[in-house]
């Protein structure tokens, strides 16, 4: 058996209707390889044999010569994986009765699969460094590749071609509940799409109450509920407060009745939405708001943006079930936990907000966060930890323990150092500020995306053993050397089940 082609066959206890159209259609051109086939129910079958060819032969006995993989399944569909892209092929089935006799052939399908020249395996690889010792048939979303890779480093599915425009970059890409796909193009649009490239939901591009543009940054998700989230931008105005008074607020904000802005700035402040599936804003959590209140205005955090009002809200997570927020602030070193829907912050978790400043214990600089399982009364908080008010330490990553009760702080109860070594360059520096995530796995471990500069994925168990690795990188034509290929977030898919609905468009 090649071991290069992957199977997953599909048991069906009635046919539908919609499995009846002939996929890939004669003269598709794929943009991945991990490959749903579907057809027609045929009269007196009881079982179905696929057969794949490489290439484009025109008869029968050319395509039986070429034929790269025979698959028997009882239902009328099954996924194939096809052994590399920029090829063609050919595929046709057979309807068997339950003694092997062939009661229906089809014709002779033919299809290709293609993916960019950047991706091609001399200019851009996922180089493995730890073979996968756990989920071994899981699927890796890189937004420096714009890509879907599985364990062994096999590019799987890439961004149709016509969806971009130019050198445009994706990132937080990831894939739903629903099966489907979604990310941020840009920091400027949102979107959602079907593995087989159809898009299907666009953000809204401007403010329907204003008419003000709309861009979106850092997270994009879509909730179980169908809704949409993700950090856009409103325009708020203030000034420098003159006068260094201890405790005083720095800034004078206008309130949002305001028209004479005179003397006032203009200034992006960071809004969480919430859109429905017409692109209807249903919900907003707005940070000009929690500024005007919070101790933010009184403590400068300055350095990283050259001003002192931008905390750089980075990562939330919804947790849906407990019906809270969780919000990141890079700048301001600060989870906040928001009771939704009403918008209060019922907690308030980091160290002290002034920047630069020592004594950081818990994270500083972090990016993105995510919900562990409860540890009964506790909720879990991972956090990527840049680390960056610690400049001999590694990045890494941090599990926080809430408190039973809202008002009191984060207990740090484990934290991993991100391992280094294997990187193309041994010297670079750990504390750049963009990138990094993290999310827990089923078994308990976590699947870790490092910040820029690095470029490595990796899972480790709670022993802090790393049980898969490897790194994104591209080939350096004047260096005649591969070099790593940044990488904001990187996303994975473990479950067998969530990874067929994904082929099959979310059935």
């Amino acid at each position: 058996m090649n071991k290069s082609l992957y199977l997953i066959c599909i048991l069906l206890l009635q046919a539908s209707v919609s499995f009846c159209q002939v996929l890939p259609a004669d003269g598709s051109k794929l943009h991945y390889r991990m490959i749903g086939f579907s057809w027609g129910a045929m009269t007196g079958a009881s079982q179905y044999t696929v057969e794949v060819a490489v290439g484009e032969p025109q008869s029968e006995a050319s395509f039986s010569a070429h034929v790269i993989k025979t698959v028997s399944c009882a239902a009328n569909r099954m996924i194939i994986t096809v052994p590399s892209f920029n090829k063609h092929y050919t595929w046709r089935v057979r309807g068997r009765d339950k003694n092997g006799k062939t009661k229906e052939s089809s014709g002779l399908y033919r299809f290709s699969c293609m993916a960019p020249s950047n991706l091609d395996s001399t200019n851009f690889r996922f180089r493995i460094t730890t073979k996968a010792k756990k989920y071994k048939n899981g699927l890796i979303f890189s937004d420096c590749a714009k890509a879907i890779y599985d364990m062994d480093g096999g590019l799987v599915w890439c961004m149709p071609p016509a969806l971009l425009q130019g050198n445009e970059m994706v990132s937080d890409i990831k894939p739903t509940n629903d099966g489907t796909i979604t990310f941020l193009v840009s920091g400027m649009r949102a979107m959602e799409l079907s593995y087989t490239g159809s898009s299907l939901w666009d953000a809204p591009k401007t403010d329907p109450l204003t008419g003000g543009r709309l861009t979106y940054h850092h997270e994009f998700t879509k909730t179980t509920g169908g809704h949409y989230m993700a950090f856009s931008n409103e325009i708020a105005y203030l000034r420098e407060n003159k006068g260094n008074i201890a405790g005083a607020r720095l800034y004078q904000i206008q309130e949002d009745s305001c028209t004479d802005h005179t003397g006032f700035n203009g200034t992006e402040f960071t809004t969480l939405l919430e859109q429905d599936a017409t692109g209807k804003t249903v919900w907003k959590w707005r940070l000009i708001d929690y500024f005007r209140k919070s101790d933010l205005n009184k403590k400068c955090m300055a350095t990283l943006d050259n001003n002192c009002y931008d905390a750089h809200p980075n990562s939330f997570w919804f947790d849906e079930q407990h019906n809270y927020v969780y919000l990141s602030f890079r700048n301001a070193n600060r989870i906040l936990k928001i009771q939704y829907p009403t918008g209060n912050v019922v907690a308030t978790y980091g160290d002290t907000p002034e920047w630069p400043g020592a004594g950081r214990t818990l994270f500083s600089g972090q990016h993105s966060i995510s919900i562990g399982k409860n540890n009964g009364a506790h909720t879990n908080i991972y956090a990527y930890n840049n680390n960056i008010a610690n400049p001999a330490a590694s990045p890494s990553v941090v599990l926080l323990q809430e408190p039973e009760q809202d008002g009191g702080q984060v207990k740090k109860i484990w934290e991993l150092p991100c391992p280094t070594d294997g990187m193309p360059n041994p010297n670079a520096p750990g504390h750049y500020t963009r990138g990094g995530n993290v999310v827990e796995l089923p078994d308990g471990s976590v699947f870790v995306s490092m910040n820029e500069p690095f470029s490595k994925v990796f899972i480790a168990g709670k022993d802090k053993k790393v049980v898969f690795a490897g790194i994104f990188e591209t080939w350096n034509k004047q260096t005649g050397a591969w070099q790593c290929l940044p990488q904001y977030k990187a996303s994975i898919i473990t479950d067998q089940k969530a990874i067929e609905r994904m082929v099959w468009g979310g059935e």
